[in-house]
């Protein structure tokens, strides 16, 4: 044979090797059409109290946005001990250049989503993969009836052998805390497992019921076969993307689901105004006809994506645009006390949170619970309209999407009124417009002692009491009011500590002219108590506040100055 003809051969002899072994790449036949809804409502629909925590737990895939994570479990008949007693003889068995083919059809099928060339989520839409390989059952799923059929049996076997026991009755908690588990420890938003059944060895690719690929409504997970019916292996990625959609939380538009326009689905309860059933048929949607989905202009109709969370897109930060699920948070400010103050600088206290936002919608469901998924990035604060800054301290972390901050103006600020305002931006860009804000007055107090100059009739002497506007000898007691006691209106304090060794007393509370106000002044008050003028036995000289009579109030006006010494 000639050496060409030898070359030639081998070659041939590859090529078919290859496709022998390897799985099919090439277009599959056209789908055929869907008899029913291949959409689940779980028994556990997500519930659960908004809060710190949020999401809650067994809110695992609420809506598409975010970090996800998506767990792949390769299902295995064992013929050993599980759930389905005695075992079904083992009929299929996954190889592993199957189980890679199909891992970059999940792939796809999921960037599908992140592919959109008018999706307004673009960089804030992730999707990270969680291989479990191959997990056994002692059930040979693909003989038996799937939705949810005999499903408890096997996904409880799996589960088990994943190191998460379950049983029939609980399998599907276990499978969402196990979601849940993988969201926490990979620290990503939302999470869904998919069980991928072998049926290479099967007939038509179905469970005995007829059905090949179905998903629960906002999780916890999908099931699918390898040949997916009619639509093969190689169109698993057009699977993927629609169970993905139920996954979160959009419904079928195809007719055969018997969905209705009115119907509400999704973290928003929107109405599925694209079904096929009297609803909008113009558009090309992953989530209607088989022929649909199969389309190369295939899209997501308006109704699946305000279901899945994309309603509204509106600008953010950094180039993100964003949807109403990622628009929430807001600032508030502690008023500054005390207000009026002669700080110039003064340092604000308040608390940024992702936890509030308009309140999701209720479907078929039930009422989703509020839950949010961005975080606190920075705080940004302004004074009186001017431009927002970030030079905050966030501090006292609760966690990621509740946190304290103060902020403080780094130059003295002007006398007068002044509002101050905080808003916060998200780690998706979002901006709030809800803003945190407190006006504040500020006001000189130019000797620093407490009393604000235009209330002070001495701005420039610090005293330890108050000078009411009127005081000449800044001694806390208005020179009309030292008139009627007969005090000395131009002098403050005794030139001397000896007692009443001065004709006339220069400060009203110090009885005794001994330059302190101390216990003896009080006594002095005793022969005069609860005495009217005028005429004695009332005197002026200790009514303090002129009221021509000495009783309790004088007392307590004499409070703020016992055992103080006054500076003549």
């Amino acid at each position: 044979m000639p050496r060409t003809a030898v070359v030639l051969l081998c070659l041939l002899i590859a090529v078919v090797g290859l496709s022998i072994g390897a799985p099919s790449t090439h277009a599959d036949p056209p789908p055929p059409d869907f008899t029913e809804s291949d959409a689940l409502i779980p028994p556990d629909a997500p519930t659960g109290p908004a809060g710190e925590a949020a999401p809650y737990p067994s809110q695992t895939s609420e809506f598409m946005a975010g970090t996800v994570v998506y767990s792949v479990v390769f299902v295995e008949s064992s013929g050993g001990v599980g759930n389905c007693s005695p075992a079904d003889p083992s009929t299929e068995n996954w190889d592993i250049g199957r189980q890679n083919a199909v891992l970059e059809e999940i792939r796809v099928g999921l960037d599908f989503w992140r592919g959109r060339p008018n999706s307004p989520i673009l960089n804030d839409l992730t999707f990270q993969r969680d291989l479990w390989g191959t997990e056994p059952t002692s059930c040979e799923p693909i003989t038996r009836p799937a939705k949810p059929g005999d499903q408890p049996k096997w996904i409880a076997d799996v589960l088990t052998a994943m190191g998460w026991p379950a049983t029939p009755a609980n399998y599907m908690s276990v499978a969402r805390s196990f979601v849940d588990s993988r969201r926490q420890a990979l620290s990503k938003d939302w999470g869904f497992l998919i069980f991928v059944v072998d049926s290479l060895a099967d007939a038509d690719g179905q469970f005995s019921t007829g059905k090949f690929a179905y998903a629960y409504l906002n999780g916890p997970f999908m099931v699918m076969t390898y040949d997916n019916d009619g639509w093969g292996s190689g169109s698993m990625n057009l699977v993927t993307a629609h169970e993905a959609g139920h996954i979160f939380g959009a419904y079928d538009e195809y007719q055969a689901s018997g969905c209705l326009p009115s119907d509400e689905w999704g973290y928003l309860g929107e109405p599925n105004t694209s079904c096929n059933n009297g609803g909008v048929t113009s558009d090309v949607s992953i989530m209607g006809e088989a022929s649909e989905q199969i389309s190369l202009s295939v899209d997501v109709s308006q109704s699946a994506r305000n279901a899945i969370g994309w309603r509204n897109p509106a600008a953010g930060q950094a180039g993100h645009l964003l949807v109403d699920v990622l628009r929430n948070g807001s600032t508030s400010v502690t008023p500054y006390s005390p207000d009026p103050t002669s700080n110039v600088v003064p340092l604000y206290h308040g608390s940024a949170s992702t936890l509030v936002g308009f309140p999701p919608g209720c479907g078929a469901l039930g009422c989703h619970s509020s839950a949010s998924i961005s975080n606190v990035l920075r705080v940004e604060w302004r004074v009186d309209g001017g431009q927002f800054t970030s030079n905050d301290l966030l501090y006292d972390t609760v966690n990621e999407q509740f946190k304290n901050f103060i902020f403080q103006p780094a130059s003295g600020l002007s006398y007068g009124t002044h509002t101050f305002e905080s808003r916060l931006v998200t780690d998706f860009g979002y901006i709030s417009p809800d803003i945190g804000s407190d006006t504040l007055t500020i006001k000189p107090d130019t000797d620093g002692d407490g009393q604000f100059d235009d209330m002070d009739a001495c701005p420039a002497l610090w005293t330890s009491w108050p000078t009411p506007i009127g005081d000449a000898d800044c001694d806390a007691f208005t020179s009309a009011a030292e008139a009627f006691m007969g005090t000395d209106a131009a002098d403050n304090c005794s030139a001397t500590a000896a007692l009443n060794d001065e004709a006339i007393d220069a400060w009203p509370p110090d009885n005794n002219d001994s330059k302190k106000a101390d216990l003896s002044d009080i006594l002095a008050y005793i022969p005069v108590f609860g005495t009217t003028g005028p005429g004695l036995p009332y005197q002026a000289r200790y009514d303090l506040n002129a009221d021509n009579q000495v009783g309790l109030a004088d007392v307590m006006m004499f409070i703020p100055f016992f055992n103080v010494t006054c500076t003549p």
